[in-house]
């Protein structure tokens, strides 16, 4: 099979690896259990379609790391410690860390998948009032005010004109849009996206939760493959491979210079300032004492709850914020239409 979109999601690869990992603890061969699990039909076409393939190349003779290699659908990480479990005879203990690894990471996606969701639903619905006052509503109030021979107060006239403009550019501005979001895809598809993410990681609140997130899938895959018994040197250029923020490559890749010119890992990673205070700390002292993999597993696990409540913090105030900032703007609108046409209608009375 050629390379191409993964066909399982981070719940479904934490799974599967837990399933692997029973199959190589109770000692069936390990292309009986793929078939097992494929007759078993739990998962989609695709992924029993995938079990199949990998019980066939595992039967004539091929190693599970370039079975998993040739299916072409799983990450590249995987792969490496796939590789690594087999050479060191601890893929059993691989497969556990890998369905701990993945199961941590999609409850991190869900977490700002669900932290994203609901500010953005607000800001849809908040924006399409706004747009239908702007364009129907505000053309009505022009036409009354018209008919009584007067005119809508400066506010109104200029949402009214901004209204009238978007309706009559709308699909000019439609267009624009969706070159827009097209070109900043495209980019991402060619390799922009680490430029696109860095660009997002310099807000500050943004910056701060990517960072803490990165640090954190840091230290979880590094106490993944020293548990494997992987040297911490060849470690890091693996682990370097899956980390996409800028900032957070940078350090490891100072951390790598100076382990490289001969100083200790522990403080070459508390001096990369990957990790901050407390946790540069705990990593220097669990390196000095032998149980860096134990360490970086409860740092892991220390990033995963702050960053979760960096993210529930994010939402307890920008909520508030949006709703008060187009509530005033569509305050605004009709204050400014209301004003004047109980004045007129004073008047008149």
């Amino acid at each position: 099979m050629a390379k191409e979109k993964p066909a399982f999601t981070g719940r479904e690869l934490s799974i599967f690896c837990s399933q692997l990992a029973l199959i190589l603890r109770s000692g069936i061969p390990i292309h009986d259990g793929l078939i097992t699990m494929k007759e078993d039909g739990g998962g989609t076409a695709r992924q029993t379609e995938i079990f199949g393939f990998l019980s066939d190349k595992l039967q004539s003779g091929s190693s599970m790391h370039g079975a998993f290699e040739a299916a072409g659908v799983f990450p590249d990480y995987m792969l490496g410690m796939v590789d690594i479990g087999e050479r060191s005879g601890r893929l059993d203990t691989v497969m556990v860390s890998l369905s701990e690894y993945y199961d941590r990471d999609d409850r991190l996606r869900q977490d700002i998948y669900s932290a994203v969701t609901y500010p953005l639903l607000l800001l849809g619905m908040i924006g399409a009032v706004i747009v239908v006052l702007v364009v129907r509503v505000l053309p009505i109030f022009q036409q009354v005010f018209n008919d009584l021979g007067t005119t809508l107060s400066g506010p109104a006239e200029f949402f009214l004109n901004v209204g009238m403009g978007a309706s009559r550019w709308a699909m000019g501005l439609i267009l624009v849009l969706l070159v827009f979001v097209l070109g900043l895809l495209i980019y991402a598809k060619v390799g922009g996206g680490a430029k696109i993410t860095a660009v997002f990681n310099k807000l500050p609140i943004i910056g701060k939760v990517s960072d803490k997130i990165a640090a954190g899938r840091f230290a979880a895959a590094l106490s993944l493959m020293l548990a494997s018994g992987y040297d911490t040197r060849p470690a890091l250029d693996l682990i370097d491979k899956i980390i996409t923020n800028i900032a957070v490559k940078k350090r490891m890749a100072e951390m790598k210079a100076q382990i490289d010119a001969g100083a200790g890992v522990g403080d070459a990673i508390r001096e990369s300032n990957i990790f901050h205070g407390l946790y540069g700390r705990m990593i220097s002292v669990g390196y000095k004492t032998g149980t860096l993999d134990e360490v970086t597993r409860e740092v892991a696990d220390l990033y995963e709850e702050e960053v979760s409540v960096s993210l529930n913090n994010l939402i307890s105030v920008l909520e508030p914020s949006l709703v008060v900032l187009f509530s005033m703007v569509i305050g605004i609108i009709l204050v400014s239409v209301m004003l004047p046409l109980i004045g007129i209608m004073s008047s008149m009375g």
